[in-house]
This record gives structure tokens, C-alpha cells and sequence, in this order.
């Protein structure tokens, strides 16, 4: 049986393959997007008392499974809301306790986020 990939070519899960990058912004070269909307991270305004957040505030892993491990979930959110509370994400050494989601227990490999947010007054 063959190697899926020759043994100079390393394959990482997490990247986008050039075509992929050209599909979802119309130009192949493309580095980064950038849009109008003033959206900031609820996670990122809450002090994190549970040591399971990034110096950024963001949840250390929302994903993990056999092949990757890291942060893809957020929630946004734009002006005329605060953030009141976020849910703690599960801690990054209890889910070290299985190879990864999803499993009998856990039905997905994303690591459920929440947050209570209220309006303001304009």
C-alpha cells in the first residue's frame, strides 16, 4: 500500500489548499480578509478566573480530535451589546483524558461556547 502523500510532502489539516483560498476569496494569493464590521470577542471581555483562555482572552482549544487540536469557535459580537458572562471551556488537560471527539459521551469535536449578553443604551 502507498503513502496518501510522498514522504517530502507534509500535509497539515489546518491549512487551506491554494485552490480552497482562490474558492472562498476569489484570489488564490490571498493572506488575509478584512471587512467594515466592528465585531469584538465576548470571550475576550470577560476576565478569565478558570485558566482555560489565551492571553487574548479566546478559549485555549474549541476543537479536538485525533488530528487537530486549537481554537476555530468564537462568538462576536457588535456595538449595543457588553458581555455579562461566557461559559469556561472544558480544560485542556481533561480532555486529554480520550484521543479525541467525538465519542460515545461527546458528540462532536467542538467544545461548546455561550455567552449571556445584554443590551446597552445608545
Amino acid at each position: 500500500m502507498e503513502d496518501a502523500f510522498p514522504p517530502e510532502t507534509f500535509y497539515d489539516p489546518s491549512s487551506w489548499t491554494p485552490m480552497e483560498i482562490a474558492t472562498a476569496t476569489g484570489n488564490g494569493d490571498c493572506t488575509s480578509l478584512e471587512h467594515p464590521l466592528q465585531l469584538r470577542s465576548t470571550y475576550a471581555e470577560v476576565e478569565d478566573c478558570s485558566g482555560t483562555r489565551d492571553s487574548n482572552g479566546e478559549p485555549l482549544v474549541t476543537s479536538y480530535n485525533r488530528c487537530f487540536q486549537g481554537t476555530v469557535d468564537y462568538i462576536w459580537h457588535s456595538e449595543g451589546l457588553q458581555t455579562v458572562r461566557v461559559l469556561a471551556p472544558i480544560p485542556k488537560h481533561a480532555m486529554q483524558w480520550t484521543p479525541g471527539f467525538p465519542t460515545k459521551k461527546w458528540g462532536s469535536d467542538h467544545i461548546a461556547l455561550a455567552s449571556e449578553v445584554a443590551f446597552t443604551k445608545p
